[in-house]
């Protein structure tokens, strides 16, 4: 688009974003994130309007474009209505679109500042490949090392994508030390209830928490060390 965000229709298979240069080049995180979903037969048939319509809570792309701040551009009579990732899901298999709307595409905003991004997926069960865990990040680092913006999404563990503000705000202008990263995920753990499936009981849902948006926080930083080359 225009001002630099990335537009992505509806129809577009997980594949095709999976393979496309120019998602990798916008959002690695986006290209990465699909290519963890199923395997290649599903993600060559599967859309990213039917992953998010779909609002299954098992799903890998929901937390990830949550975390990019996304928005679903939804098309009716009426006119056009722009919703975030964060607010489309509303419960399980339920989201916010009127019954006379259809999505025609997503938008990923192109951020002020490069950002460090990661998606970890966490699998419970060997044949399967739906996450019991799913924790992305998406950090933007001022020059001086201190944290400009967190955005931490956890999926796969309750009927929506949770994000948990007063955790995230804990970073804000600070260095993401290994003390202060142990804290947001400590957060993350006190603050979500996790659901019981058979991939996890609640609470080892929320032990998983714990570790894996400590692990995810890490993983996106050391993606780019000291400042290093980042993601845009």
């Amino acid at each position: 688009l225009p001002d630099g965000s990335l537009r992505i229709g509806a129809l577009v298979t997980h594949r095709a974003v999976e393979l496309s240069p120019l998602v990798r080049e916008h959002s690695p995180l986006v290209s990465e994130t699909f290519a963890t979903v199923a395997n290649v037969r599903v993600r060559c048939q599967a859309t990213v309007g039917g992953v998010l319509c779909d609002a299954d809570y098992a799903s890998d792309p929901p937390a990830a474009l949550a975390a990019l701040q996304a928005t679903v551009i939804a098309v009716s009579r009426r006119g056009q209505r722009a919703i975030p990732v964060s607010d489309f899901i509303v419960g399980h298999y339920a989201t916010s679109l009127q019954p006379d709307e259809i999505v025609t595409h997503i938008v990923v905003p192109k951020p002020a500042v490069k950002i460090h991004g990661v998606y970890l997926k966490y699998r419970t069960r060997s044949h399967e490949d739906r996450p019991c865990v799913g924790v992305a990040v998406a950090a933007q680092l001022l020059p001086d090392g201190r944290c400009q913006d967190l955005q931490v999404v956890v999926g796969a563990v309750a009927d929506t994508p949770k994000r948990i503000d007063s955790a995230l705000h804990m970073a804000r202008n600070q260095r993401l030390t290994p003390d202060l990263i142990q804290a947001i995920a400590d957060r993350y753990a006190e603050e979500i209830d996790p659901l019981g499936d058979l991939r996890a009981s609640s609470e080892y849902r929320k032990a998983m928490v714990r570790v894996f948006v400590k692990r995810a926080i890490q993983a996106a930083l050391s993606r780019n060390p000291n400042g290093g080359a980042a993601w845009n």
